[in-house]
């Protein structure tokens, strides 16, 4: 990948299991982005951490195609969560200028 990351025996971790963790608001350092293409539900933003894969919202995969796109520098990020209209916790995430 363009980051130069060893991802060897990474996993795939859910904001909601970040968050659990290590609380609301901790911001990290994003190691790189990518694209899956053509899953079972469409395209899906994917942000490498420094130990594992975050699978990020929908609403991102525009902001992870301008990153590819662009090449400029990934910012670091931090996750939160919020009651959603059908009350129960949803996860989502928010770049974070350092």
């Amino acid at each position: 990948n363009r980051w130069d990351v060893n991802t060897d025996g990474f996993e795939y971790k859910k904001i909601a299991d970040i968050v659990a963790a290590d609380g609301e608001g901790t911001v990290y350092t994003v190691r790189g982005v990518r694209i899956s293409r053509g899953g079972k539900y469409g395209d899906s933003a994917v942000v490498i951490l420094d130990s594992c894969f975050v699978n990020l919202p929908k609403h991102m995969v525009d902001d992870v195609d301008q990153i590819l796109a662009s090449g400029e520098d990934v910012e670091d990020i931090e996750f939160y969560s919020y009651e959603g209209r059908d009350g129960k916790p949803h996860y989502s995430a928010n770049w974070v200028d350092m």
